[in-house]
């Protein structure tokens, strides 16, 4: 991304809900903006009549209107689109080594990949397909819905936190960072350990609040209304915080269960990415999630029960009900939020 040219080519690898939210905040400032994604019905009417957006948390970066018409470029050929400055991967952690190798031809000389997915391995996976020096790792408090296709919600507004991964040059979190802001979405630089930490905090978050969700098939709220679902919440928040501060990247709250709490009261109504997974019949992000904190606690000899029955219980669900194939390369979304 070297330069600073008044225009940038960006491509967003997967076209659900955060990846169509952040394609849309890049092409309402002015970058070349490709939405890339297997074929599929979402595609089709953005091609034909533009990605409709609510800005229902957002509208100040939104530019205050109720409803945008935005118009990305789409398409279901990375080599159509050629090398760009910027790919963002926005797709479910299970299609993150799949979708980073069909991408290839995105990428350029000085192409940084900013990866912004729920769990943990998203960024090993793409240094392993793109190689060494090139990755910036983020977490984001923006929600989106993706209630039909053509049409993404601005589910909620927050800050973005991004960092180099791992022997990545900090210069390229940074432009990265520029070009972000340049679309009005607030973002922190951090260096590579804090990032980290950044993905630990979130991913306690997301213990939290998306197997008991998708288990108890209910919103966001309810987890905090019931004394039990709260415990449970509680308790997977704690446990990962714990396996956090073993492997020394202690998670940035200070009390990680009442941080869960919080994010569970302010997205109130929403349906969780994972809970939404299950009832479309999609695979969920539960080894990203639940088996990547279970896999390190059992490294590290940290005991974490909570984390440990909702992997299995997530996973017992997902192989004893029906299930559709996801459309495409379709991305989750901040914690709390649905797909």
């Amino acid at each position: 991304m070297a330069g600073e040219a008044p225009r940038r080519r960006i491509a967003v690898v997967g076209a659900g809900a955060i990846g169509s939210l952040f394609g849309a905040f890049l092409t309402l400032a002015g970058e070349e903006v490709w939405l890339v994604n297997p074929p599929g019905p979402h595609l089709e009417i953005i091609r034909q009549q533009g990605l409709r957006v609510v800005p229902a948390g957002g509208a100040a970066v939104m530019g205050g209107e109720p409803v945008r018409v935005v118009r990305p470029r789409v398409s279901s050929d990375p080599a159509e689109v050629g090398a760009v400055d910027l790919v963002l991967i926005a797709v479910k952690a299970y299609r993150t080594r799949e979708a980073v190798r069909w991408a290839l031809p995105l990428l350029g000389p000085g192409t940084a990949v900013l990866t912004l997915q729920n769990g943990l391995g998203n960024a090993e996976a793409i240094e392993e397909a793109v190689g060494a020096g090139r990755v910036v790792v983020g977490v984001t408090s923006h929600g989106a819905g993706r209630p039909e296709p053509g049409l993404v919600v601005h589910a909620g507004a927050g800050p973005t936190v991004i960092g180099p991964w791992r022997g990545a040059p900090p210069a390229f979190a940074g432009e990265v960072a520029a070009v972000l802001r340049r679309a009005g979405i607030e973002v922190e630089v951090v260096g590579a350990a804090g990032v980290e930490r950044a993905l630990w905090t979130k991913l306690a978050v997301n213990a939290a609040i998306n197997g008991p969700g998708a288990l108890l098939r209910v919103p966001n709220g309810a987890l905090v209304e019931s004394p039990s679902a709260r415990r449970l919440l509680r308790s997977a928040a704690r446990e990962v915080a714990a396996v956090a501060g073993r492997r020394g990247t202690p998670v940035l709250d200070p009390d990680p269960a009442a941080r869960a709490e919080a994010v569970a009261r302010a997205t109130g109504p929403n349906r969780c990415s994972m809970l939404q997974d299950v009832e479309r019949g999609r695979p969920t992000e539960v080894e990203a999630i639940y088996g990547a904190v279970v896999a390190e606690a059992g490294r590290l000899g940290v005991p974490v029960p909570t984390c440990a029955d909702l992997y299995l219980l997530i996973r017992a669900l997902e192989e004893t009900r029906p299930r559709q194939g996801p459309e495409g390369l379709q991305a989750g979304g901040a914690p709390g939020t649905s797909a």
